[in-house]
This record gives C-alpha cells, sequence and structure tokens, in this order.
C-alpha cells in the first residue's frame, strides 16, 4: 500500500465527521463544482445541524454559488450557537469580497449579532455596508417579527424576542435615511417598555443631531416613557428635549451628539 494511501486513511480516522465533509465539499469547489460542494454540507447538517465548520462553510459555498441570502442564515445560525465565531465570519466575508463574490446581504448577520450584543455603533456600521437592495431583501425578516411581536405581546410590554427584532429594524431604517419609521420604532418601545429608555435616548439624540428640522422628532409634547416608570436617568423631560425641544435645545443635542462619537443602543 502506498504512503499516500496509508495518510489518507489516517486522516480519514482523526478527523470528525464535519471536518471530512468540509474537506469533500473543498474538493468538489476546487473542480468548480460548487453545486455538489453545498449539497455535501447540507447533508453532512442534516446529521449535526449545528456543527460551526460546516455551517460556515456552507455560507461560503453558498456566496460561492450566488446565493449569498441564503448563505447570511448559515452564518446567524453559527453566531446565535457560538457568537465568538463574529470574527471568523467577518473575515470568510472580506475573503469573498475580496474575490469579487457578492456578500451584500451576510453583513445583516454581523448586524444581528452586535444589535444581540447591545452594540449599535458597530451594528450600523455593518448595516452601512449593504446596498440599499440588500437591505430591503432581509428588511421583512425583521418587520414580520417585530409585527408579529406587538400583537401576541402580554400587558403591552414587549420581550426581548420581540426587542431586539424592532431595534434591529429601526437601526435599518436610520441607515436607509427613513428617519419617521425608525422613530415611530423607537416611541413604540419606550412606551411599552420603560426600562429600555437607555437604549431609546441615545438613539432619538443620535437621530436629532443628524436631522434636526424633522418635524417629526417632535411628540406633540407628550412624554412617551410613563411616569410611573420614571427611573434615575431616564426621565421622559429628556426623550421629550429630544423630541420636542426648540432650536437651542437641538444646538445642544448636535453638540452632544458629536462629542459623544459612536452611540450604543
Amino acid at each position: 500500500m502506498a504512503l499516500t494511501d496509508l495518510t489518507g486513511i489516517v486522516r480519514n480516522l482523526t478527523q470528525s465527521g464535519g471536518e471530512r465533509a468540509v474537506a469533500r465539499a473543498l474538493a468538489h469547489f476546487a473542480k468548480g463544482q460548487v453545486d455538489k460542494s453545498i449539497a455535501v454540507l447540507k447533508e453532512a447538517l442534516s446529521g449535526s445541524p449545528e456543527d460551526p465548520a460546516l455551517l460556515l462553510e456552507l455560507g461560503r459555498m453558498l456566496a460561492h454559488g450566488g446565493r449569498a441570502l441564503e448563505g447570511t442564515d448559515a452564518f446567524r445560525t453559527l453566531l446565535r450557537k457560538e457568537p465568538q465565531a463574529l470574527s471568523r465570519i467577518n473575515e470568510a466575508i472580506e475573503e469573498l469580497r475580496a474575490r469579487h463574490v457578492a456578500v451584500g446581504p451576510m453583513y445583516d448577520a454581523i448586524a444581528e449579532q452586535h444589535v444581540r450584543q447591545d452594540n449599535a455603533a458597530q451594528a450600523l456600521a455593518a448595516m452601512e455596508r449593504m446596498r440599499v437592495e440588500d437591505l430591503r431583501a432581509v428588511l421583512p425578516r425583521y418587520q414580520v417579527k417585530w409585527d408579529q411581536g406587538r400583537k401576541s405581546s402580554t400587558g403591552g410590554r414587549l420581550t426581548r424576542a420581540t426587542l431586539l427584532p424592532g431595534l434591529h429594524l429601526a437601526l435599518m431604517h436610520e441607515t436607509l435615511r427613513e428617519h419617521d419609521r425608525a422613530i415611530a420604532i423607537y416611541r413604540d418601545i419606550a412606551r411599552t417598555n420603560a426600562e429600555e429608555a437607555r437604549r431609546i435616548l441615545p438613539r432619538l439624540e443620535a437621530l436629532a443631531a443628524r436631522d434636526y428640522q424633522n418635524s417629526n422628532l417632535r411628540l406633540e409634547g407628550r412624554d412617551p416613557v410613563p411616569r410611573r416608570h420614571q427611573r434615575r436617568g431616564h426621565h421622559p423631560a429628556q426623550l421629550g428635549v429630544v423630541a420636542g425641544g426648540g432650536e437651542p435645545q437641538r444646538d445642544a443635542l448636535r453638540h452632544r451628539a458629536g462629542r459623544r462619537g459612536s452611540v450604543g443602543l
């Protein structure tokens, strides 16, 4: 038996099932057989649906096959299972871009993870790397979750499973310069979940600084956070200033937002 044959046998014995599937997929890819590569990975995932190596490689291969939107779902699944995979996914996306592969929707998986980690600045940075059509392609995913979550909420309060898609959706509208829609979502969250004021106030301040002449930034003098839910540092007057203050107040907000730079959710 040739030495190369023995090496191959040893390698197969020491590799996991996922690693062997990735190796087969890469062999097909080297021959230009992207569809076969995807099929191998999907078959392997049917037995190990959360295998990190399989999910990462499937995302890459789907992008190579012109199916970046599907690849985004693979990356999302991986990040939910293994948040520390964020850097590997970032590297994979940048490698694909360097090969002139369309990866626009895939930045949404990065943005979603940053929203989950309460990092609005990084989420917005990821969204800004997406084309308008890519944003439009993934936006319905969050709109549906937001709408369904609000309908099924009990006692008027929103659960985290609803809040996260809502915040993600609002940031998407900010990226698309659809400020009125973003503001409407932030208002809804502030009114149902007063404790979220710490997330909402910086976003409204950022919008006020960016679009301070927008009349919809005024709340007709109403407090978006009920007074019974006032907390130290979350006074409704702060939100009222952002939404309905005069020109001197807006100047102060623009100065504050500029001094801060990026703000979190």
